[in-house]
């Protein structure tokens, strides 16, 4: 619950191709390529928001688990 709800506000940050093809990937199981295909956002762009979004993860919920 506390990570969706600070996912969600995170969403802003992300272009909406972008975040669409991050949830593919981290949530729906999708391969990098699927989703790339699937939303016409890059390889490298995928690879590069989720390491962003991982990092702002850990730094926002750091101390909290």
């Amino acid at each position: 619950m506390l990570l969706q709800q600070t996912m969600a506000l995170m969403e802003s940050d992300f272009h909406p191709r972008t975040w669409k093809a991050l949830i593919a990937v981290m949530a729906n199981g999708l391969t990098v390529d699927q989703a790339a295909k699937e939303t016409g956002v890059s390889n490298w762009t995928i690879y590069s928001a989720k390491a962003r979004l991982m990092k702002r993860l850990r730094d926002e919920l750091k101390g909290l688990m």
